[in-house]
């Protein structure tokens, strides 16, 4: 939420900046996107280096799968924090912070692996985060702590990584529309 507040308020700038600069919005993207990865990394070098030197992680080829794995959440979440920035005001991301950084943590827990009985609730939660990569990625750790098979469960994973460009290429779509036809309108005046 705070990268969506950022990307709010700097929208203006970077709006200006495409329109008189070869500096496309794809690009902020893109260097933003970047800046987040590097700033994941840091984070996840920092937890890996100290549980190391505290002897409270190994590193091994799970752990750095999950790295991976994680920094690829990362990036999945900088994403819709940009789409978020970009189609929401600084003013109603403050508002709404909250629930949605809870609501992204709700799609993040599968809710049926410490929930005794699976009622209508829990089971209409489950299928819901299914078409989020948290889902998964819970499923791959699990999967990895009892030696079983992940292969399909990391599929699915990335498959639902990618639903996000598919929303995002909608969005850009929608927003290239919305620009052409408010042109049009304004030549017309």
């Amino acid at each position: 939420m705070t990268f969506s507040k950022k990307i709010s308020e700097t929208q203006q700038f970077y709006r200006l900046q495409s329109k008189t600069s070869h500096y496309a919005m794809k690009h902020w993207l893109l260097d933003q996107v970047v800046v987040q990865s590097v700033l994941n990394l840091s984070i996840c070098a920092v937890n890996v280096l100290v549980g190391s030197l505290l002897k409270a992680i190994t590193v091994n080829l799970s752990l750095l799968v999950l790295i991976i794995l994680i920094l690829g959440l990362g990036l999945y979440l900088s994403v819709i924090g940009f789409l978020i920035g970009i189609l929401v005001d600084g003013d109603t991301i403050s508002a709404l912070s909250m629930p949605l950084s809870m609501g992204f943590g709700v799609l993040m827990i599968r809710w049926d692996t410490f929930m005794s009985g699976n009622g209508p609730l829990i089971e209409s939660i489950n299928f819901f985060q299914q078409f989020f990569p948290g889902y998964y990625l819970f499923d791959i750790v699990q999967k990895m702590m009892n030696h079983q098979r992940w292969e399909v469960s990391l599929a699915k994973y990335l498959l639902s990584l990618l639903l996000i460009i598919v929303v995002i290429a909608l969005l850009f779509s929608w927003q290239q529309r919305k620009i052409k036809h408010l042109k049009t309108i304004h030549v017309d005046m």
